[in-house]
């Protein structure tokens, strides 16, 4: 029904072409009511400008209210007539006769001039009414030519189907044959074929069921691993991780080899490795999305091990090649970890510098490898650390006094922080930090946690600089088909000398 193309019977034409037709005739006979019309107007009118009287119209003869009023005019000039006869030309009596066969004419011109006007006003609307019907053709013309595809796809449906309907029916009858010949006895019985000895079972159909449990098996596996890809709440993908938080990602730390030593190592021995070029990646994009005054930056992250210390340590080396004098600071006073990569004594260090019982000249220890000066954490207690040993209360006067001390005297600080959702030292630390730098390790972390800590660090007013995905399994991560930068670092092999 949508091109109109729907057959009220067989032999009946298409909605549009009865459509057309009806309105085709009812277009003849207004036009021949609009000519019918048109000519008593051109007769008035050319009766008018034969300064003829209109009054032989007829229109104006087939007027009854103008008949009664010539019938009075008749009587009155009668009357008048026979009063002039009588009276004389000036008696009152024909004066007003006069006077009412002037006002009676009056009036047989009003009405002559009314018929003249309706004459017009018909054909005006006998021509509208033409005009319009003439719209409704051209219309349904156009319809009907753009229905000309629909029409030739309706018989060639029409066709397929009256094949369906006797291909249908054939089957029918030769099913109706054969039924009727099955419930046939017959009294003899003859052997047309011998019978075969099967070599496979008939019944139940082994492939049958070995494909429906193929496919099943399939369709389970498909739905378990849906499930758990949304049960799995951890971050894989830089653009997870910048949709979680907000931040940029700065750089996508692949994860170490486990036979080539410690990854602080593993950074130092190979320099033109994935590894060592995703610190200087990160290091580049610290610098180009930072102002030249920021020199404390904060390394921290949601939960422990996320490799805080060993992206603190190796983006401290990387700034001390392009950088004066670098600082890396041991933040964690809780469960310090950098003075065993940097291999030195970790017993006094920033909480000493915090308290005011040292000097940074007795603190500062010098990294042998790297050459940036190392500042570790200290404790409180000695050697050990025990389980009821106090920890130093930060406040903000003595990290504020501290860090302009440091400000002064270091091109860029390295600040390696315990976790923002284990402490709140971490609060605190970010306060006096110029850039934070916060990591997500890949594939671990979970969501919730990222958000929570980055609401926290938020709610700090600490200056959140981007993301660093740490620990990336290059390998696994191309496996997802993530469409990050992160997937295509087996392409760049050539870039690489491992």
């Amino acid at each position: 029904m949508i091109n109109n193309l729907r057959r009220n019977s067989d032999r009946s034409g298409t909605v549009n072409e009865q459509q057309l037709s009806e309105i085709n005739s009812r277009l003849v006979i207004a036009r021949a009511d609009l000519a019918q019309k048109q000519a008593r107007l051109d007769q008035v009118r050319a009766l008018v400008r034969q300064r003829g009287t209109v009054d032989t119209s007829l229109d104006v003869l087939q007027s009854q209210l103008i008949q009664r009023l010539r019938e009075q005019e008749v009587t009155l000039l009668r009357e008048m007539s026979d009063g002039a006869k009588t009276f004389g030309e000036r008696h009152p009596r024909l004066i007003a006769l006069r006077a009412d066969l002037n006002e009676l004419r009056a009036k047989i011109a009003l009405e002559v001039e009314k018929v003249g006007a309706s004459v017009a006003n018909e054909v005006e609307v006998a021509s509208a009414g033409a005009r319009t019907l003439e719209r409704e053709l051209a219309s349904l013309r156009r319809t009907n030519d753009s229905a000309g595809e629909a029409e030739i796809r309706l018989r060639e449906l029409e066709r397929d189907a009256e094949t369906s309907r006797e291909l249908y029916q054939s089957f029918l009858a030769r099913f109706k044959r054969d039924a009727e010949q099955d419930r046939i006895q017959r009294a003899n019985a003859r052997i047309l074929s011998p019978a075969e000895i099967p070599t496979a079972p008939s019944s139940p159909r082994s492939t049958l069921i070995v494909m429906a449990v193929l496919l099943l098996g399939f369709g389970a596996g498909v739905v378990l691993v849906f499930l758990l890809d949304h049960l799995d709440n951890a971050v894989r993908s830089t653009h997870e991780a910048e949709d979680i938080t907000g931040l940029p990602v700065f750089a996508s730390v692949p994860v170490a080899r486990r036979r080539g030593g410690t990854a602080e190592s593993q950074v130092l021995k190979r320099p033109r490795s994935g590894l060592a070029d995703s610190f200087r990646t990160l290091r580049t994009a610290l610098t180009l999305s930072g102002a030249p005054e920021d020199k404390v930056i904060m390394v921290t992250s949601s939960v422990p091990e996320e490799g805080k210390s060993f992206v603190a340590l190796s983006l401290a080396r990387q700034f001390k090649r392009t950088d004066g004098r670098v600082l890396l600071i041991d933040g964690d006073l809780h469960r310090p970890r950098l003075h065993k990569a940097v291999n030195v004594d970790a017993t006094r260090g920033f909480l000493q510098l915090l308290n005011g019982t040292g000097t940074l000249e007795e603190l500062i220890v010098r990294d042998a490898v790297g050459e940036i000066d190392f500042l570790p954490a200290g404790r409180l207690g000695g050697e050990k650390r025990k389980a009821d040993e106090p920890v130093l209360d930060l406040t903000s006067e003595a990290l504020e006094r501290v860090m302009e001390m440091l400000r002064a005297r270091y091109d860029r600080i390295i600040l390696d922080t315990p976790p923002v959702l284990a402490v709140a030292d971490t609060r605190m630390l970010a306060g006096v930090a110029d850039r934070v730098l916060y990591l997500v390790r890949w594939n671990s972390t979970p969501r919730e946690a990222v958000r929570t800590g980055v609401r926290l660090l938020r709610d700090a007013r600490a200056k959140l600089a981007g993301i660093v995905l740490s620990r990336v399994d290059t390998r696994r991560h191309a496996r997802y088909g993530y469409s990050d930068y992160t997937q295509y670092y087996g392409r760049y092999g050539g870039y690489y000398q491992e």
